[in-house]
């Protein structure tokens, strides 16, 4: 149970991209099993939580302040724990800090493109997919694999 105000749940994405992680998105949701609102009305009760909201934007802009240093040690800590080169975590912060971990998959929906007012961070998703192929490509070229 934790919510980020009455009647307010969240889940934050990170996704994984190469090695790198870049935090995609933060939705919110009337229950803890947070999925994208699509209801206009409850995504007008959200809007209207300021402190939420401004969270959120915090999260996405500057996620080194907004979830503080020991957040991004755990996320790191399960990224270095699943061997894939693309997958999301889901999560949220708890009211100390300590994430609050729900999962972690190579099947999880991430977008390289839409969110308006978050191109940066599409931006920033689209370069690391860009590295990791590069990467990939001059690893199967070094080894001879190429075509």
């Amino acid at each position: 149970h934790n919510p980020a105000a009455r009647g307010i749940y969240r889940k934050i994405r990170a996704a994984v991209i190469g090695g790198e992680l870049i935090v995609s998105h933060v939705h919110f949701g009337e229950q803890w099993n947070v999925h994208r609102e699509r209801d206009e009305v409850k995504l007008h009760y959200v809007n209207e939580q300021k402190a939420v909201v401004a969270f959120a934007d915090q999260v996405l802009s500057n996620p080194i302040n907004a979830l503080g240093k020991p957040a991004l040690l755990a996320l790191e800590a399960i990224k270095k724990r699943i061997s894939l080169d693309l997958y999301g975590i889901d999560f949220d912060l708890l009211p100390d800090g300590r994430v609050l971990f729900f999962e972690a998959n190579a099947s999880m929906s991430i977008s390289f493109f839409g969110l308006p007012g978050r191109q940066n961070v599409r931006e920033k998703m689209r370069d690391a997919l860009d590295r990791l192929f590069i990467r990939k490509s001059q690893n199967a070229v070094a080894e001879g694999r190429s075509s």
